[in-house]
Protein backbone atom coordinates (compact mmCIF):
# COMPACT_ATOMS: atom_id res chain seq x y z
CA UNK A 1 0.00 0.00 0.00
CA UNK A 2 3.03 2.32 0.43
CA UNK A 3 4.28 1.89 -3.16
CA UNK A 4 7.73 0.79 -2.01
CA UNK A 5 9.95 -1.30 -4.26
CA UNK A 6 9.34 -4.96 -3.46
CA UNK A 7 12.61 -6.82 -3.40
CA UNK A 8 14.63 -9.59 -1.75
CA UNK A 9 17.71 -9.96 0.43
CA UNK A 10 19.46 -13.09 -0.84
CA UNK A 11 22.76 -14.41 0.47
CA UNK A 12 24.53 -17.72 0.60
CA UNK A 13 23.83 -20.48 -1.91
CA UNK A 14 22.43 -18.98 -5.14
CA UNK A 15 21.35 -22.43 -6.40
CA UNK A 16 18.88 -22.92 -3.56
CA UNK A 17 15.45 -23.70 -5.08
CA UNK A 18 13.97 -20.67 -3.35
CA UNK A 19 16.15 -18.36 -5.47
CA UNK A 20 14.59 -19.58 -8.71
CA UNK A 21 11.11 -19.34 -7.18
CA UNK A 22 11.72 -15.74 -6.17
CA UNK A 23 13.17 -14.97 -9.59
CA UNK A 24 9.90 -16.07 -11.16
CA UNK A 25 7.73 -14.11 -8.70
CA UNK A 26 6.03 -11.34 -10.67
CA UNK A 27 4.98 -9.58 -7.47
CA UNK A 28 8.60 -8.53 -6.99
CA UNK A 29 10.09 -5.43 -8.62
CA UNK A 30 13.76 -6.23 -8.05
CA UNK A 31 15.93 -9.20 -7.14
CA UNK A 32 18.68 -8.24 -4.71
CA UNK A 33 21.58 -10.43 -3.66
CA UNK A 34 24.54 -10.11 -1.28
CA UNK A 35 28.11 -11.13 -2.06
CA UNK A 36 30.97 -11.80 0.36
CA UNK A 37 33.97 -13.62 -1.10
CA UNK A 38 37.75 -13.88 -0.77
CA UNK A 39 37.89 -12.28 -4.25
CA UNK A 40 35.42 -9.39 -4.02
CA UNK A 41 34.85 -8.71 -7.74
CA UNK A 42 34.89 -12.35 -8.79
CA UNK A 43 32.30 -13.14 -6.14
CA UNK A 44 29.96 -10.41 -7.37
CA UNK A 45 30.27 -11.39 -11.04
CA UNK A 46 29.86 -15.12 -10.33
CA UNK A 47 26.68 -14.61 -8.31
CA UNK A 48 25.34 -12.13 -10.86
CA UNK A 49 25.88 -14.56 -13.75
CA UNK A 50 24.16 -17.28 -11.75
CA UNK A 51 21.16 -15.24 -10.70
CA UNK A 52 20.58 -13.89 -14.24
CA UNK A 53 19.78 -17.44 -15.33
CA UNK A 54 16.94 -17.54 -12.82
CA UNK A 55 15.07 -14.29 -13.43
CA UNK A 56 14.04 -11.60 -15.88
CA UNK A 57 13.67 -9.09 -13.05
CA UNK A 58 16.12 -6.22 -12.60
CA UNK A 59 19.01 -7.32 -10.37
CA UNK A 60 21.29 -5.48 -7.97
CA UNK A 61 23.97 -6.39 -5.45
CA UNK A 62 22.60 -4.86 -2.27
CA UNK A 63 25.67 -5.71 -0.17
CA UNK A 64 29.22 -6.65 -1.05
CA UNK A 65 32.48 -7.09 0.79
CA UNK A 66 35.17 -9.61 1.57
CA UNK A 67 34.28 -12.85 3.30
CA UNK A 68 36.20 -11.74 6.41
CA UNK A 69 35.11 -8.08 6.04
CA UNK A 70 38.75 -7.14 5.36
CA UNK A 71 38.25 -5.64 1.91
CA UNK A 72 40.59 -2.85 0.87
CA UNK A 73 39.77 0.45 -0.78
CA UNK A 74 41.29 -0.89 -4.02
CA UNK A 75 38.94 -3.88 -3.95
CA UNK A 76 35.89 -1.71 -3.31
CA UNK A 77 36.85 0.71 -6.10
CA UNK A 78 37.34 -2.20 -8.50
CA UNK A 79 33.95 -3.70 -7.60
CA UNK A 80 32.21 -0.35 -8.21
CA UNK A 81 33.73 -0.02 -11.71
CA UNK A 82 32.91 -3.61 -12.60
CA UNK A 83 29.36 -3.23 -11.32
CA UNK A 84 28.81 -0.09 -13.39
CA UNK A 85 30.12 -1.65 -16.59
CA UNK A 86 28.12 -4.84 -15.95
CA UNK A 87 24.85 -2.88 -15.52
CA UNK A 88 24.74 -4.07 -11.93
CA UNK A 89 24.20 -1.51 -9.15
CA UNK A 90 26.48 -2.64 -6.31
CA UNK A 91 26.57 -1.25 -2.78
CA UNK A 92 29.48 -1.67 -0.41
CA UNK A 93 28.29 -2.75 3.03
CA UNK A 94 30.89 -1.20 5.37
CA UNK A 95 30.63 2.49 4.61
CA UNK A 96 31.61 3.27 8.19
CA UNK A 97 34.95 1.65 7.35
CA UNK A 98 35.22 3.77 4.19
CA UNK A 99 34.64 6.90 6.27
CA UNK A 100 37.06 5.90 9.05
CA UNK A 101 39.85 5.04 6.60
CA UNK A 102 39.25 7.99 4.27
CA UNK A 103 38.50 6.04 1.12
CA UNK A 104 36.82 8.85 -0.80
CA UNK A 105 39.91 9.42 -2.96
CA UNK A 106 39.52 5.88 -4.28
CA UNK A 107 36.44 7.00 -6.20
CA UNK A 108 37.82 10.20 -7.74
CA UNK A 109 38.59 8.37 -10.98
CA UNK A 110 35.03 7.15 -11.33
CA UNK A 111 33.71 10.65 -10.59
CA UNK A 112 35.98 12.11 -13.29
CA UNK A 113 35.01 9.47 -15.82
CA UNK A 114 31.24 9.50 -15.42
CA UNK A 115 30.79 13.08 -14.19
CA UNK A 116 30.95 14.56 -17.70
CA UNK A 117 28.60 12.16 -19.50
CA UNK A 118 24.87 11.57 -19.37
CA UNK A 119 24.15 7.96 -20.27
CA UNK A 120 20.40 8.57 -20.12
CA UNK A 121 20.46 11.25 -22.81
CA UNK A 122 22.84 9.11 -24.88
CA UNK A 123 20.27 6.33 -25.01
CA UNK A 124 20.14 3.01 -23.25
CA UNK A 125 23.76 1.79 -22.89
CA UNK A 126 24.27 -1.85 -23.84
CA UNK A 127 27.22 -4.16 -23.30
CA UNK A 128 29.93 -4.27 -25.93
CA UNK A 129 32.16 -7.35 -26.10
CA UNK A 130 35.88 -6.79 -26.53
CA UNK A 131 39.12 -8.61 -25.87
CA UNK A 132 42.33 -7.41 -24.26
CA UNK A 133 45.52 -8.84 -25.74
CA UNK A 134 48.62 -8.99 -23.56
CA UNK A 135 51.35 -11.27 -22.30
CA UNK A 136 49.71 -10.69 -18.91
CA UNK A 137 47.16 -13.48 -18.72
CA UNK A 138 45.15 -11.92 -15.90
CA UNK A 139 43.76 -8.88 -17.77
CA UNK A 140 40.04 -8.42 -18.38
CA UNK A 141 38.02 -5.77 -20.18
CA UNK A 142 34.41 -4.57 -20.07
CA UNK A 143 32.71 -2.24 -22.50
CA UNK A 144 29.47 -0.53 -23.33
CA UNK A 145 28.09 1.53 -26.21
CA UNK A 146 25.27 4.03 -26.47
CA UNK A 147 22.77 5.08 -29.14
CA UNK A 148 24.86 8.17 -29.88
CA UNK A 149 27.76 6.01 -31.06
CA UNK A 150 29.97 6.52 -28.02
CA UNK A 151 32.01 3.64 -26.58
CA UNK A 152 33.24 3.24 -23.01
CA UNK A 153 35.85 0.67 -21.95
CA UNK A 154 37.33 -0.45 -18.63
CA UNK A 155 40.44 -2.66 -18.44
CA UNK A 156 41.77 -4.20 -15.24
CA UNK A 157 44.33 -6.61 -13.87
CA UNK A 158 42.56 -9.21 -11.78
CA UNK A 159 45.60 -9.40 -9.46
CA UNK A 160 46.34 -5.65 -9.32
CA UNK A 161 49.57 -5.78 -11.37
CA UNK A 162 51.49 -2.51 -11.84
CA UNK A 163 53.38 -1.17 -14.89
CA UNK A 164 51.52 -3.08 -17.59
CA UNK A 165 52.89 -2.35 -21.06
CA UNK A 166 52.26 -3.65 -24.57
CA UNK A 167 48.57 -4.44 -24.03
CA UNK A 168 46.03 -3.91 -26.81
CA UNK A 169 42.28 -3.89 -27.19
CA UNK A 170 40.71 -5.94 -29.95
CA UNK A 171 37.62 -4.09 -31.20
CA UNK A 172 35.22 -5.16 -33.92
CA UNK A 173 32.43 -3.52 -35.90
CA UNK A 174 32.81 0.03 -34.64
CA UNK A 175 31.13 2.51 -37.01
CA UNK A 176 33.69 4.15 -39.30
CA UNK A 177 34.28 7.63 -38.01
CA UNK A 178 36.29 10.20 -36.16
CA UNK A 179 36.34 9.76 -32.40
CA UNK A 180 37.56 11.81 -29.47
CA UNK A 181 39.69 9.51 -27.34
CA UNK A 182 40.40 10.17 -23.65
CA UNK A 183 42.31 7.90 -21.28
CA UNK A 184 41.48 7.77 -17.56
CA UNK A 185 43.37 6.33 -14.60
CA UNK A 186 40.75 4.82 -12.24
CA UNK A 187 43.37 4.40 -9.52
CA UNK A 188 44.56 7.99 -9.08
CA UNK A 189 42.01 9.95 -11.11
CA UNK A 190 44.43 11.07 -13.83
CA UNK A 191 43.06 12.15 -17.22
CA UNK A 192 44.93 12.42 -20.52
CA UNK A 193 44.56 15.26 -22.98
CA UNK A 194 41.92 14.15 -25.53
CA UNK A 195 43.04 13.38 -29.07
CA UNK A 196 41.11 12.66 -32.25
CA UNK A 197 41.52 9.33 -34.02
CA UNK A 198 40.03 7.87 -37.20
CA UNK A 199 38.67 4.34 -36.99
CA UNK A 200 37.90 2.98 -40.44
CA UNK A 201 38.25 -0.77 -40.27
CA UNK A 202 35.95 -3.57 -39.18
CA UNK A 203 38.77 -4.80 -36.93
CA UNK A 204 40.68 -2.37 -34.69
CA UNK A 205 43.81 -3.20 -32.71
CA UNK A 206 43.98 -0.33 -30.20
CA UNK A 207 47.28 0.01 -28.36
CA UNK A 208 46.98 0.84 -24.66
CA UNK A 209 49.33 3.19 -22.82
CA UNK A 210 51.38 1.84 -19.92
CA UNK A 211 49.13 1.56 -16.87
CA UNK A 212 49.01 0.10 -13.38
CA UNK A 213 46.11 -2.07 -12.18
CA UNK A 214 43.31 -0.39 -14.15
CA UNK A 215 42.65 1.80 -17.19
CA UNK A 216 39.54 3.34 -18.72
CA UNK A 217 38.98 5.01 -22.07
CA UNK A 218 36.21 6.94 -23.79
CA UNK A 219 35.72 6.88 -27.55
CA UNK A 220 33.20 9.64 -28.28
CA UNK A 221 31.84 9.72 -31.82
CA UNK A 222 32.39 13.03 -33.65
CA UNK A 223 31.43 12.40 -37.28
CA UNK A 224 31.33 9.75 -39.96
CA UNK A 225 34.48 9.01 -41.89
CA UNK A 226 34.29 8.45 -45.63
CA UNK A 227 37.32 7.30 -47.64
Amino acid sequence: PYEHIRTTSLSGWMDHPLVAALGDNQQLDLLQFHSYDSDVSRGILTRFANIKTKTDLPVMCGEFGKSNLAETGDEVRRACWIGYFSHLPSLHWQWDKAIQEGWYSYFSGMASYFGTIDLVSEGNPISYSLSVLSDKTNLSALGMKTDTGNFYFYIYSRTFIADISGARLELENLPFGKYRRTWYDPVNGGISDPDTIILANSYIDLKLPVFSEELAVKLQFLEEYVH
